[in-house]
């Protein structure tokens, strides 16, 4: 993992925050009080202490009951909920500390594939990879069971991805086309979402974390990470964060 000084700011310095411990095939990230958990495609969840520092130590917090393949992350309350390629959310509880106890959250509902997740109120949002270009509303938060309808039927990204909510707005990222769609009607089950850039954003652009007036977007096939201004509208203005130091396959972000 990479940390990066700057934020606030459409500059970003990074640096190797981890050189052992964390997990080999890292997705989503999500911070928690003084633990970031990472996300791993083998169905894992990494916790990482050091949060506000640029080292982390990291050792596994999941030795079962996690999603076999793991992909993004999102804490609400006491629970992480985390999403897996087949489509389903796992629910953990132990939220604060090292160990994680997970078990499914859903059984249906999110499909085909789940992907980015992002929690606001009583709503957690998650996208669905690939073809399918809706984003999942789901309700149930703070709790281990979630309810999952489909919050978009046009309008979002074909291969959503990465996803954030800042104000009335939820932004989605395309890992194809590397742009972000701007939602309106955060809070509710029905979003309406339109392109938020139409360039400037990163070529696969994947996932994305909002903080103040900027939000962050990685890009998976360069390495890099882009500041884009107009958060909190819905047209956003992106420009190179990093020239180097972040990861080579930048996925997952979270600010803290």
């Amino acid at each position: 993992m990479t940390a990066c000084t700057g934020v606030g700011t459409g500059a970003l310095a990074c640096a190797p925050a981890t050189t052992s411990g964390a997990t080999p095939n890292a997705y989503g990230i999500a911070v928690s009080g003084s633990y970031a958990y990472v996300t791993d495609f083998s169905g894992t969840v990494t916790a990482c202490t050091g949060v506000g520092t640029g080292a982390l130590a990291c050792a596994p917090a999941t030795t079962s009951g996690a999603t076999p393949n793991a992909y993004g992350i999102a804490v609400s309350g006491s629970y992480a909920y985390v999403t897996d390629f087949s489509g389903t959310v796992t629910a953990c509880t132990g939220v604060g500390t090292g160990a994680l106890a997970c078990a499914p959250a859903t059984t249906s509902g999110v499909t085909p594939r789940a992907y980015g997740i992002a929690v606001s109120g009583s709503y957690a949002y998650v996208t669905s990879g690939g073809s399918n270009s809706t984003v999942y509303a789901c309700t149930g938060v703070g709790t281990g069971t979630l309810a999952c309808t489909a919050a978009t039927t046009s309008g979002a990204t074909p291969n959503a991805y990465g996803i954030a909510v800042s104000g009335s707005y939820v932004y989605v990222t395309n890992d194809v086309s590397g742009l972000v769609n701007a939602c309106t009607g955060v809070g509710t089950g029905t979003l309406a979402c339109a392109p938020a850039t139409t360039s400037g954003a990163t070529p696969k652009a994947y996932g994305i974390a909002v903080s103040g007036s900027y939000a962050y977007v990685t890009d998976s096939s360069g390495g890099t990470v882009n500041a884009c201004s107009g958060v909190g509208t819905g047209t956003l203005a992106c420009d190179p964060a990093t020239t180097s130091g972040a990861t080579p396959n930048a996925a997952g972000i979270a600010v803290s």
